[in-house]
């Protein structure tokens, strides 16, 4: 059976190569399915060359709805813009540097009309380098509970390959993505499974995501794991924290550590510094997890 449901793409651009945004728009304009709206939002409104390209697809394909933001305003601003404004059945979230597969929408939008109760359908992705070489795949997971299950402890679900029923997304219960930085798309999976709605991975590849060596830097990197933190347990808790925003601005905005301070001024080497503040305060937490996703869950 075909569908024909309007489905709306969601895709924020920065600073990304143009020629990793030429391929990642075509491999919107180009699906099998073609009933689409592709929201593309450029975050960085001095980004002139990718401005003056995303405006050449803009005449080319009335299908395109270009927001161009007055200033950054950051992933989760962008995304919920796109958001708001859709009027798709479906939104598949998209990322300015990967390419989606040419019938990838097509067989996310079947499987969603096929199984009603799943509110979001992610699916593995092939991770390509800077140069488009592949180096590898992301991970399958075996069935439904063994994901929920390793949320508790990390996220290994490929953001961009999202699709997600739209009124789940803009439900009062999820109401877009919240504003945390680093792992907004770690908070609404788990606020989802929070709320009683259903999550599944297709177990196919549907994308090549990019490993971009530039992608966070290592100061990021702590922050990240901080956030990750946070958001893994208040899912292990299953209590929903209508404070998270503030409460996570907070711990990074916690002052560093006596000892990480004197290492800076002394001038030790980024990775060592790195390297102490994981393991001073999430050594055994990240231990931990690494042995009870590989052996409880086998994966």
């Amino acid at each position: 059976m075909k569908y024909n449901s309007l489905v709306s793409v969601i895709m924020s651009a920065y600073n990304e190569n143009e020629e990793w945004v030429k391929k990642a728009i075509e491999s919107i304009l180009n699906q099998s399915y073609s009933n689409l709206e592709f929201f593309i939002i450029l975050d960085n409104p001095d980004n002139i060359s990718l401005d003056k390209l995303i405006l050449k697809y803009v005449k080319r394909d009335e299908r395109i709805i270009y927001i161009k933001n007055h200033k950054n305003e950051g992933l989760v601003n962008s995304l919920n813009k796109g958001i708001i404004q859709a009027k798709g059945d479906f939104i598949v979230r998209m990322d300015a540097d990967d390419i989606s597969f040419k019938d990838r929408v097509e067989k996310q939008v079947r499987f969603m009309h096929e199984h009603q109760e799943i509110a979001l359908l992610c699916t593995k992705a092939i991770f390509i380098n800077e140069a488009g070489v592949e180096i590898g795949e992301s991970r399958e997971y075996k069935d439904v509970d063994v994901l929920k299950n390793c949320l508790k402890y990390k996220n290994d679900v490929v953001h961009p390959t999202w699709i997600m029923r739209a009124k789940t997304l803009k439900s009062k219960e999820i109401n877009g993505y919240r504003n945390i930085p680093y792992a907004e798309d770690y908070d609404l999976l788990c606020r989802l499974l929070l709320n009683d709605f259903r999550v599944y991975q297709l177990r196919e590849s549907t994308l090549h995501y990019r490993i971009r060596s530039n992608g966070i830097t290592q100061s990021k990197i702590y922050d990240q794991i901080k956030v990750a933190s946070y958001i893994s347990k208040m899912y292990k808790d299953k209590k929903e924290n209508v404070k998270a925003v503030e409460e996570i601005q907070s711990i990074l905005n916690e002052k560093e550590s006596f000892i990480v301070r004197r290492l800076r001024r002394k001038k030790v080497s980024k990775l060592r510094i790195y390297i102490f503040k994981i393991f001073n305060k999430y050594g055994r937490k990240i231990l931990l997890n690494t042995f009870v996703c590989r052996f409880k869950y086998n994966i």
